[in-house]
C-alpha cells in the first residue's frame, strides 16, 4: 500500500474447455501480498509482507441517496492518496466493484465490517431467521472480497462483538470461504466471548480538543493502540460551500440552519468548536470571517491528531479519522466537504501525511522527523522560521 511501494496487480484469465471447445471464460485482477496482525501490549498491529504497518485512514459513508458513480469513487480515492492516508474504513456499506477496483489499483487499504446502530448489532432482538440471513450475507461478502488486494481485514462487529453463537458462526463462514486476512471481533476493546481481546479502541473524542491533547492523553483517544473512530470534530466548510446549502437569510449569525447540518446527541451544534476558535482567534463578525478562521482551526486540530500517531508508531498502531466524507452537506466529521471542496481538515491531514515529514511535538516542544517510507534518508537539514502575531520574522 501507499506509501510503501507500487501496488502491482496481475491479470488472470481462466478458460474451461470441454472436448476442445471453451464453454466458459473468466478474468480477474489480483495482487500478491500477505496481511497479518499481532496483538501487542498497546493494541493490534497489522503487518504487510512481514513489515509493520501504521494504519492511517478515515471512515467512509455512502452518499445519502446512493448516487455514487465510478467518477466520484475515483475522485474521492484520489483525495485519500493525496492526503497521505493509506486506509478507508467501511462500516456496513460495502460499496460496489468500481470502488474496490480503484482501491486495488491505487494501493489504498480497505477495512470493511458489519454496521453499528441497527439490526446487525441488536442481537437480543434476533429471531430464528436472523442468524441464517447474517451468515449467508457474510458468505457473499467474503467470497466477493477475499480476492481483493486492498481488503486487509474484516470486523465482525462495530460497537461491540457478537455474542458467542453469532461470532462462532461468522468465524466458521470466514474459514470455510478461505478469507485470507486477519479477522477482528469488533472496532471496540470489548472482549469477545470466542476470540478474546480485539486490540482495538473506540474511546473518542468526536469533538474539538486542543492540539496538546493528542500528545498528552494516555487513557482515551491519544496516540496509543488502534483508534477505530476518532476525531477533533467539526470542520465547517469553506464559504463557497456554506453558500450552497444554507439559505441566504441563514448565513449569519450561526443559527438553527447551521445546527441542522451538524450531528445528533451531543453533536447538534458547533458550540464547543466556536468557543474554542473564538478564544484562539477572536470573535467573528461575518460568515466570511468565521469560515476563514474555521479552516485554520480544523487544519491545526486534524494535523495534530494524525501527526501524534505518526510520531508514536508502533505503540500507536492505527488511527481512523471519523470521518472521511459526509452523506450530505455537513458541518462536522469530514476531511473534505460534500461538494468535494477541500478545507482546513484536508490540508491538515495532507501535511501530516507527507511520506517524509518534519513536525512539532506539542508536549515537549521537540522537532520530530517521521519517515513513512521504506527508504533511509540521510544528511538532511531542517530549518524553521518563527513569526510573531504581525507575521514578522
Amino acid at each position: 500500500p501507499v506509501p510503501l511501494g507500487e501496488p502491482a496487480l496481475h491479470d488472470l484469465e481462466l478458460e474451461f474447455v470441454v472436448n476442445g471447445v471453451a464453454s466458459d471464460r473468466a478474468a480477474a485482477r489480483f495482487g500478491i501480498r500477505e496481511f497479518t496482525a499481532e496483538l501487542t501490549p498497546s493494541g493490534l498491529l497489522y503487518k504487510v509482507n512481514g513489515r509493520n504497518l501504521l494504519v492511517r485512514g478515515a471512515g467512509w459513508t455512502s452518499e445519502m441517496l446512493l448516487r455514487y458513480s465510478k467518477e466520484r469513487y475515483e475522485q474521492e480515492i484520489a483525495y485519500v492518496k493525496h492526503m497521505g492516508l493509506n486506509t478507508i474504513r467501511l462500516e456496513g456499506k460495502l460499496e460496489d466493484e468500481a470502488f474496490f477496483d480503484a482501491t486495488d489499483r491505487e494501493g489504498i487499504l480497505v477495512m470493511p465490517g458489519w454496521c453499528c446502530c441497527d439490526h446487525w448489532e441488536q442481537w437480543d432482538k434476533w429471531d430464528a431467521e436472523d442468524l441464517p440471513v447474517a451468515t449467508a450475507s457474510l458468505r457473499d461478502q467474503a467470497l466477493r472480497l477475499r480476492g481483493r488486494a486492498s481488503v486487509f481485514t474484516w470486523l465482525n462487529g462495530s460497537d461491540g462483538p457478537p455474542p458467542a453463537k453469532v461470532e462462532q458462526a461468522y468465524l466458521d463462514v470466514l474459514k470455510a470461504t478461505g478469507f485470507p486476512n486477519p479477522v477482528v471481533s469488533s472496532a471496540t476493546e470489548k472482549k469477545a466471548e470466542v476470540s478474546g481481546e480485539s486490540g482495538m479502541k473506540m474511546r473518542g473524542p468526536y469533538e474539538w480538543v486542543p492540539p496538546l491533547y493528542w500528545y498528552t492523553d494516555t487513557k482515551l483517544g491519544g496516540p496509543h493502540g488502534f483508534a477505530t473512530e476518532i476525531s477533533p470534530g467539526p470542520a465547517p466548510p469553506p464559504l463557497e460551500s456554506l453558500k450552497r446549502f444554507l439559505p441566504p437569510d441563514k448565513l449569519w449569525p450561526i443559527n438553527e440552519a447551521w445546527s441542522y447540518h451538524c450531528g445528533g446527541g451531543p453533536f447538534k451544534t458547533l458550540d464547543v468548536f466556536t468557543r474554542a476558535m473564538e478564544a484562539r482567534y477572536g470573535p467573528s463578525t461575518s460568515v466570511a470571517e468565521y469560515a476563514r478562521k474555521a479552516q485554520a482551526a480544523a487544519y491545526e486540530s486534524h494535523r495534530a491528531m494524525l501527526e501524534s500517531f505518526g510520531e508514536r508508531k508502533y505503540t500507536a498502531t492505527g488511527v481512523i479519522q471519523w470521518m472521511q466524507n459526509n452523506a450530505w452537506p455537513g458541518m462536522i466529521w469530514h476531511l473534505y466537504d460534500f461538494y468535494l471542496r477541500p478545507g482546513g481538515s484536508y490540508f491538515g491531514a495532507k501535511k501530516a501525511g507527507e511520506p517524509l515529514h518534519v513536525q512539532y511535538a506539542y508536549d515537549d516542544r521537540s522537532v520530530v522527523v517521521v519517515n513513512s517510507t521504506l527508504q533511509e534518508h540521510k544528511g538532511l537539514k531542517a530549518t524553521a522560521r518563527v513569526l510573531d502575531l504581525a507575521s514578522q520574522e
